[in-house]
């Protein structure tokens, strides 16, 4: 099985602008060809938006990268309004922001903000790997950005709802907030309207989908700011009101809900406003990121520090979480858990074998003791911190599930092999 792009894998190469364009004193696009979305795109925009005076002074300023919705690209935040007074232009004017909003795919070639699996070989389009790894680096290279987690949000409309949870689902520690206005947040609730390409087909095992879902990495989410937003779709009320766009808003509402609910059930606070009335429109979208921003600066002007433990649930065969590489060994794709992940050790949920290198913690060349609960096992029993003080483990949790028992998960209890792991100084 190969590693997921963007993860514990190597880096991808750094971005070059093809063209650069300053469409105002705040505002400037890109554009980039770059063979991680080629095909279907040999180029892709992207629209900055920088406060007045940047790069004036050695002040560095947090970032939002703000996504746009299926039907949209990376213009749309900034030239569709559908009666919304206020531009973000003109809103962000007097706002110590800078404001990302990349190409993530239109129509039948929407992206839905992941690396596509294109039936297991990989290739473009690499939304996933492009916008966090890429992107996001060009414009920490670019531009004075604050880099630290609590310097950096993502927000977004529709699919860009979807991808805001999904990225801070998916990478909690790159993000200190992630707001969603009208999102799609609930995947499984939108049969027929996905590329199989994306995550794969019916045939195809469910988990590289649910590894993407919003509701089913709601426990990740534990240590991130969470605000969404929804109309219910009813008739009336501000804005435009065409009858296809309140539809869509109500089509979408259960997705908001079910969010909810899973965010309930894992413990996590958020805030969640649903509406009766409004539509799938820029009115509803603009209104709901300017009544986000209060809380998006409340993260900006008070750092918060990285949690002394944490939870975190991936279906991918390798990932980065918090310093701790993870890399699991089985044969089908199954969702990992990991709870009260610390320095002292940590709980494993799940199957196969699953090697970890822990964050520099430990005292470099001193010895220490690892032991697991009876059922599975650990080597080695007794390691030594590297220089950087990393340790180096393999937990074997057991044999994983049948492709067909995955298929059935959650209701499946693959915490059934479950390891809790101690580390602590030998002697």
């Amino acid at each position: 099985m190969p590693a997921a792009r963007g993860t514990a894998s190597a880096p991808p190469p750094p971005l070059r602008p093809a063209t650069t364009a300053w469409l105002s004193d705040r505002l400037v696009e890109l554009s980039f060809a770059n063979p991680l979305l080629d095909p279907p795109f040999p180029a892709t925009i992207v629209r900055v938006l920088v406060p007045a005076g940047c790069g004036s002074s050695p002040k560095r300023h947090p970032v939002v990268l703000l996504l746009h919705g299926i039907g949209d690209s990376a213009r749309a935040w900034t030239t569709r309004h559908d009666g919304w007074p206020v531009t973000l232009e003109a809103f962000t004017a007097d706002k110590d922001v800078i404001v990302v909003m990349p190409d993530g795919g239109q129509g039948a070639n929407a992206g839905w903000y992941s690396d596509w699996r294109n039936g297991g070989e990989l290739g473009a389009p690499a939304w996933e790997t492009y916008h966090l790894d890429q992107l996001l680096a060009y414009v920490d290279h670019a531009f004075p950005t604050r880099t630290d987690r609590a310097g950096r949000v993502v927000a977004g409309l529709s699919m860009g709802g979807f991808g805001a949870m999904s990225y801070a689902a998916r990478h909690p520690d790159r993000f200190a907030g992630a707001f969603s206005f009208s999102g799609a947040l609930d995947t499984s609730l939108l049969v027929g309207i996905f590329d199989d390409r994306i995550w794969g087909g019916p045939g195809d095992d469910d988990l590289h989908r649910r590894g993407h879902n919003p509701v089913d990495l709601a426990d990740n989410l534990a240590d991130t700011q969470v605000w969404f937003r929804i109309g219910m779709g009813m008739a009336g009320g501000p804005g435009p009101k065409d009858p296809e766009s309140a539809g869509l808003e109500a089509l979408l509402w259960p997705t908001n809900q079910s969010f909810a609910g899973a965010l309930f059930a894992a413990g996590v606070p958020h805030t969640y406003e649903a509406y009766p009335q409004g539509g799938h429109n820029w009115y509803h979208w603009h209104d709901g990121f300017q009544r986000a921003w209060p809380q998006m600066q409340a993260l900006f002007d008070d750092p918060q520090p990285a949690p002394p433990s944490f939870r975190y649930r991936s279906a991918e065969p390798s990932f980065r979480i918090w310093g701790w590489a993870v890399t699991v060994a089985r044969p089908v794709v199954e969702l990992l858990q990991l709870r009260d992940v610390s320095a002292a050790g940590l709980r494993l949920e799940g199957s196969g074998t699953v090697s970890l290198v822990t964050p520099p913690a430990y005292r470099p060349g001193a010895p220490y003791s690892i032991q697991a609960t009876p059922g599975a096992s650990v080597q080695p029993a007794l390691a030594s911190a590297d220089d950087a003080g990393r340790l180096q483990l393999s937990v074997a949790l057991g044999p994983p599930l049948t492709a067909a028992a995955t298929s059935l998960a959650p209701a499946v209890p693959a915490w059934a092999r479950a390891a809790t792991v101690t580390i602590q100084p030998a002697g």
